[in-house]
């Protein structure tokens, strides 16, 4: 399954833009939908954020 396969299974809740050619979706509303259930989805990316730096 490709990258674009298993990103259509978002039901429209994820806002989507393409640039260049390229998809790119909103990381809030992943962390939002899919995310741990925080009430906060920016504090949790700030976060994830961190940890990924």
């Amino acid at each position: 399954m490709s990258g674009l396969e298993q990103f259509q299974e978002f039901d429209g809740t994820i806002r989507k833009v393409i640039i260049n050619g390229v998809m790119h979706f909103s990381v809030l509303d992943v962390f939002k939908n899919y995310g741990s259930g925080s009430k906060s989805p920016k504090q949790e990316w700030q976060r994830a954020k961190q940890r990924l730096e």
